[in-house]
């Protein structure tokens, strides 16, 4: 499959990792334009950025709010990437952790078990 990641706002994201949810191995990097081309399994899977310098870590969307999977062969998946703040604002509130439960659904639950909840 393929795609593009971009910053919210416009403007491609070189070097941002891309990979599978689940699967294992090296990501993929983006090209100067944002671009990915990445293997996937045969079944459906989520496609996620990250690790891109100043961004919060994305999925691909289907138009909703929670990362959607998506099959083998899809083509022109849009990943855009949140900027993270730039100074430390008292004021800052941080993403709801359910955002995180998709992608680490392992952690989130221990976590939502734990006293730090």
């Amino acid at each position: 499959m393929s795609g593009t990641v971009a910053r919210a706002g416009g403007g491609p994201i070189a070097g941002a990792r891309v990979r599978v949810q689940a699967c294992l191995g090296d990501p993929v990097l983006t090209d100067a334009g944002g671009g990915f081309t990445i293997a996937v399994p045969a079944s459906a899977a989520v496609v996620a950025a990250a690790a891109a310098d100043g961004h919060y870590n994305g999925c691909w969307k289907a138009g909703g709010a929670e990362c959607a999977t998506v099959g083998p062969g899809a083509s022109g998946l849009a990943i855009t990437l949140d900027p993270l703040p730039t100074d430390d604002d008292p004021a800052h509130v941080f993403r709801e952790p359910e955002t995180c439960k998709f992608c680490h659904p392992d952690i989130y639950d221990q976590w939502s078990k734990s006293v730090m909840r």
